[in-house]
């Protein structure tokens, strides 16, 4: 496990389905055109069969399955805690789920004119060096930043227990840890880059990162389970622990936030993606913005803070792999369909995870083509 907080999770199943040609599918259509209606009663059993692997006494998983802005499956098996069941409101360390958030938190800024994307890191985090006057907060938002040493690798792991922002800053502006910008259009997976965002969006609005996000996020739509985890006394009781045991991860506390650090629940994952969707996080052209591909990244695309699809196949995902905290969020406006899993049981549930978004993706390109 890397102590790097990855993606790669809800990429490369995202991208194994979607890199299907026609022919895979020629198997199940006859099945999907004889369903009736839109009952999903065979995508719903086929889900409840692979919770059959789920115990019920071990670490455990949530979901929610949306399709046409209908609930169509939502599950919760497992503990949070040793003495404590996974409820649809219990929550969960997103890891890099964090970064969507993150990314918005920036546009709302670049909305209210109070910064511009294009503007150096530098005029924000003065204390950065001559060499980051180069890199732009877009840069940032896309990867295209390259460190010589990230905070993040597993062989600072005794660096980074009980890292903050600021001491992240410092890490990234010594001497001999130039940043350099990628080519155009590609990037290179950056953690350090999404902390650096949130240090910006505190100084930009005075407040705390924390603060900023339960002002403009977690109050006004009603998430009442999400927090950020900055300092050793945010954590919440009945919040999911790692693999229901402890709220360490890989044996070491870090409060880093923007690139990690967010807490949140099923429940109020669902309640955040019906007003992003509905423009009350950013206008809708800026979410346009965000969700079309700017740079090619670990095999598939990137926008602004999101993984991305490629021209004419449109969807906007990310995930998060925590040691034993998993996280996806994807949302397909073409097919209508939007996925939220939570977990905290490390490879076990995340072998659900991926059993589910082939499932679901699958069954909805199917259904697709059959509808054509």
């Amino acid at each position: 496990m890397n102590l790097a907080v990855s993606f790669k999770g809800v990429l490369f199943s995202v991208f194994l389905i979607f890199n299907l040609n026609s022919k895979a599918y020629s198997d199940d259509l006859q099945k999907v055109k004889s369903s009736e209606g839109k009952s999903y009663r065979m995508l719903v059993a086929s889900l409840q069969s692979t919770l059959l692997n789920q115990s019920g006494d071990n670490p455990g998983i949530g979901i929610i399955l949306r399709h046409d802005d209908q609930v169509i499956f939502e599950a919760v098996k497992g503990m949070a805690s040793k003495h404590k069941s996974i409820t649809l409101n219990t929550g969960f360390r997103i890891g890099s789920l964090s970064k969507p958030f993150t990314a918005l938190a920036i546009m709302q800024l670049d909305e209210m004119k109070k910064l511009k994307v294009n503007d150096s890191v530098v005029k924000y985090i003065r204390e950065l060096n001559g060499s980051w006057q180069q890199v732009t907060i877009e840069d940032l938002l896309t990867h295209r930043v390259s460190l010589s040493q990230d905070l993040f690798e597993d062989n600072n792991l005794r660096l980074a227990n009980k890292a903050t922002n600021k001491e992240l800053i410092s890490f990234v502006n010594q001497k001999s840890n130039v940043p350099k910008l990628m080519a155009k259009g590609k990037a290179q997976y950056c953690n350090s880059c999404y902390v650096l965002l949130a240090e910006i969006v505190a100084r930009v609005s005075k407040m705390s990162f924390a603060e900023y996000m339960k002002r403009n996020f977690f109050t006004p739509f009603n998430m009442e389970s999400s927090y950020i985890f900055e300092k050793p006394d945010s954590f919440r009781k009945g919040t999911a622990l790692n693999y229901a045991r402890n709220r360490q991860f890989l044996g070491i506390e870090q409060y880093t936030t923007g690139a990690m650090g967010q807490v949140s629940s099923i429940s109020d994952l669902k309640k955040f993606v019906h007003y992003l969707k509905n423009g009350a996080v950013v206008s809708h052209k800026t979410l346009t913005t965000m969700t079309k591909p700017h740079v090619e990244l670990e095999g598939g695309f990137y926008g602004l803070g999101w993984m991305v699809g490629e021209e004419g196949r449109p969807f906007y995902a990310h995930g998060g792999d925590q040691d034993g905290y998993q996280s996806e969020l994807y949302i397909n406006p073409e097919l209508g369909i939007e996925l939220i899993m939570l977990s905290n049981g490390g490879a076990s549930t995340a072998q659900i995870h991926g059993e589910i978004i082939r499932k679901v993706l699958k069954y909805f390109r199917v259904r697709a083509k059959s509808e054509e």
